[in-house]
């Protein structure tokens, strides 16, 4: 019976391929982690801020002024109606805005 043997092992540039390989893939692993990492530390700031305004817009507690608001009409027709202005409070911040109607006595 004929012993199967094979005297050839693996050569050292294949060891190192394979640990340059194993290398580069921790490395991106890595930096993948990190930039998830950062996105998700500025979208925590991002909430923050958002909710901020959020909370100021619906509470209502803050006013930043009064505004008029126009009111257009479309007839279906083609043409326009008349329009109107409403005066308005504005409350919020940040880009985030809510209005309430002025109550004139």
């Amino acid at each position: 019976m004929k012993k199967l043997h094979c005297d050839r092992g693996e050569a050292l540039i294949e060891v190192l391929a394979s640990i340059l390989i194993a290398a580069l893939s921790v490395t991106l692993l890595f930096s993948c982690v990190m930039a998830s990492s950062n996105m998700d530390r500025e979208a925590r700031k991002l909430d923050v801020k958002h909710y901020e305004a959020l909370t100021a817009a619906e509470g209502q507690g803050v006013s930043l002024g009064e505004s008029q608001v126009t009111i257009t009409q479309v007839v279906i027709d083609g043409g326009y109606a008349e329009a109107a202005g409403v005066p308005v409070n504005l409350y919020g911040g940040a880009g985030l805005y809510s209005y309430s109607r002025k109550v004139t006595p």
